[in-house]
């Protein structure tokens, strides 16, 4: 089985998934849909009719459901408040209908008891959601802590941060009660049911996890606690590191009293050190961004809270959200032109300095365009959103405490300590020509499932596709490189899983040898290549899992990437454990 996936488009595209909250909502419709049919289902008589009226209220609170979800997505926050209410009107006369006298002695019933018991578990389960969870989740949302022109209201973040943290617990709860329920007394159809609810709320629990996580986070980071300042640096995918690109122009953001602010703004190599162009060489974010820090501290005497990475193309979503920017001796930077324009146009006509001076210049009017009126604020977080799923977005925090909260998110940039359940892997790409080729790099990676070793390790055959679009002339020597030639040397590492390793490499189906070397636990192997204009070339890694005897029936590998300036095309495969 291979599960193929193609990350978004560098220009931004309309998308195709289904947001959070549409997710959220389905699930929790699904849910109720479920219950409805078993208790409508039940008895006959005055007990059949009060399990009716159960099953229309769960009907309307399912229809209700999807109608928040909507609410939510599309930013009503009126009428969010007013579906919650109604919401929870529902889901009390649902349970107050299974909460009656009859419901009660025939919850004694032997043969159907067991079914009448798990009616009113979940009847009770689902408006208890509804009352500690959806309810005080919609009234949160009606003051949003974020408001147009980038201030933030410190108390109505910490309420909205209680809210989230609030239903969070409330899925747990319902999903726990749930899963307790015995099952072996049930008939079929109430125990397919029950299971199916039970499925559906591990699923609920699964999205609100990193919700909950983010809402501990986002008050302290965001200056409820006082004041904070935060390094935000952007790299330049034209000359790739493992966690995006080269450390090029930076801003200092000021978070005070609810107000964003740009405190200053510089370039890496000229304002930090020559050396903090090659501080992200290797794909584990936190070091990074603590050798930003300490570079920004050895020469500005100021020390920051923490350290943000983007890059152009994160940017261009921003743009989304912001509309153009106004960038002085330039053209305005839009959402359609921002990547060609940061990583080749400025490249190829400015000299370095200029250069420079201009992305600091362009970043500088990007984060300012967000604070201006008029910018929405859903939109932006929207776009932050998609940046961080694409890892465009990291983040690392001086304070430990909210450093455990984002370690193992995406905005962490780094690699699991250990794997778990799933065997992941890292394919990171870093420039050794000392250009700004990466903008024409085409790349995309296989991983399919191999044979089992006889100590129970499966094989993994990671193929990396690398291919250059470089003009064959016209480019100046500063684009080109050290070569001189427009000929891009670039170092692949593959990052074994933990507990494994790197079996060999292949150069287009022949054998070479790898650099091999251990890092922060994981076999790593590594092998350059050199593109000429208009060259592909295919890169084969042979790597080893953990023993997998006693682990998950299917081995699904997880698979990590260095974002670059177009987006990877990345297939993985699946196969059973041996």
């Amino acid at each position: 089985m291979v599960e193929t996936t193609s990350l978004p488009r560098v220009e931004p595209a309309e998308p195709v998934t289904p947001s959070p909250q549409r997710r959220r909502g389905a699930l929790l419709g699904a849910c109720v849909l479920v219950v409805a049919v078993a208790v409508a289902g039940t008895g006959v008589g005055r007990f059949g009719i009060q399990a009716r009226d159960a099953a229309a209220h769960l009907t309307r609170a399912a229809a209700l459901f999807q109608r928040l979800a909507t609410d939510l997505r599309e930013g009503r926050v009126g009428s969010a408040t007013s579906t919650a209410a109604a919401l929870r009107t529902e889901t009390r006369a649902a349970r107050d209908r299974t909460a009656g006298p009859l419901w009660g002695v025939a919850a004694l019933a032997p043969g159907y008891g067991d079914d009448v018991r798990a009616v009113r578990t979940v009847a009770d389960a689902l408006d208890d959601l509804a009352r500690d969870g959806i309810v005080p989740l919609a009234r949160a949302v009606g003051g949003s802590a974020l408001a147009a022109g980038g201030r933030i209201d410190p108390e109505a973040l910490s309420r909205s941060a209680a809210a989230v943290l609030a239903a969070d617990r409330a899925v747990r709860v319902a999903r726990d009660r749930v899963v307790a329920l015995p099952r072996g007394g049930l008939t079929r159809k109430l125990r397919r049911g029950v299971d199916g609810l039970r499925d559906l709320l591990d699923r609920a629990v699964t999205l609100s996890a990193p919700i909950a996580r983010a809402a501990a986070l986002a008050p302290p980071l965001l200056g409820a606690d006082g004041p904070r300042t935060y390094l935000v640096v952007l790299q330049d995918n034209a000359e790739l590191r493992a966690t995006g690109g080269r450390a090029w122009a930076y801003v200092v953001l000021g978070v005070e009293s609810g107000e964003l602010s740009i405190v200053e703004q510089g370039t890496a190599e000229t304002d930090l050190d020559a050396t903090a162009a090659d501080v992200n060489a290797g794909p584990h974010f936190p070091a990074a961004a603590a050798a930003l820090r300490e570079l920004y501290r050895r020469r500005h005497g100021r020390t920051v809270d923490g350290v943000l990475a983007t890059d152009p193309v994160a940017l261009s979503y921003l743009l989304r959200a912001t509309g153009p920017v106004d960038v002085p001796g330039a053209e305005p930077l839009t959402a359609e032109n921002a990547v060609r324009t940061l990583l080749s146009d400025t490249h190829a006509t400015r000299d370095p300095r200029a250069r420079d001076r201009y992305v600091a210049a362009a970043a500088r009017a990007v984060f300012a365009a967000l604070r201006r009126p008029g910018t929405d604020p859903r939109s932006t977080l929207a776009e932050l959103d998609r940046a961080a799923t694409e890892r465009r977005l990291l983040l690392w925090s001086a304070h430990e405490a909210e450093q455990r909260l984002i370690a193992g998110t995406a905005l962490a940039g780094t690699l699991p300590e250990s794997d778990g359940d799933r065997p992941t892997l890292g394919v990171f790409l870093n420039d050794d020509t000392g250009g700004k080729l990466g903008y024409y790099l085409r790349q995309s990676v296989e991983v399919r499932v191999g044979d089992c070793r006889p100590d129970g390790r499966r094989e993994l055959h990671a193929t990396v596709a690398l291919a250059s679009t470089a003009p064959r002339r016209g480019l100046p020597e500063r684009v080109r490189g050290r070569a001189g030639s427009a000929v891009a040397r670039t170092a692949v590492s593959v990052f074994a899983p933990t507990g494994g390793a790197v079996d060999g490499a292949t150069l287009d189906g022949r054998p070479v040898p790898i650099d091999a070397r251990t890092e922060r636990g994981r076999a790593v192997g590594t092998l350059s290549v050199d593109l000429a204009p208009g060259a592909h070339t295919l890169v084969g890694f042979t790597l080893l899992t953990a023993d997998t005897r006693h682990g998950p029936r299917t081995v699904a590998p997880r698979l990590r990437t260095t974002p670059a300036a177009t987006p990877w095309l990345t297939a993985t495969g699946t196969a059973p454990r041996c």
